[in-house]
C-alpha cells in the first residue's frame, strides 16, 4: 500500500540452503547491500541472462527460415529471364 510518500512493504520468508544463505551474506558484506538487495539484483541478472539465451535460441531457429526466403528470392531472380537478355 502506498500513501503519503511511504511504501508499505511486505516481507516473506523463503527456504534456501545454508550455502545459499551464506553466499548472500558474503555478497552483501562485499557490496554493502542488504540480503534483499543481493537477491533482487541476482534475480534481475538471471532474468537478463535468460532473456538473451532465449533470444539467441529464437534467432537460431529463424536462420533456416531466413535462408529459405533468400533461396526463394535467388531462384526467382534466376527465372526472371533477364540473363537471356
Amino acid at each position: 500500500m502506498i500513501g503519503f510518500g511511504y511504501t508499505w512493504a511486505m516481507s516473506t520468508t523463503i527456504k534456501v540452503s545454508a550455502q545459499t544463505r551464506d553466499e548472500v551474506k558474503v555478497l552483501g558484506a562485499r557490496t554493502g547491500q542488504t540480503a534483499d538487495q543481493v537477491v533482487s539484483r541476482a534475480l534481475v541478472e538471471y532474468e537478463r541472462a535468460l532473456f538473451w539465451r532465449e533470444y539467441a535460441q529464437a534467432a537460431e531457429q529463424d536462420v533456416p527460415e531466413a535462408e529459405r526466403q533468400d533461396q526463394e528470392l535467388w531462384e526467382g531472380s534466376v527465372r526472371d529471364g533477364l540473363a537471356n537478355g
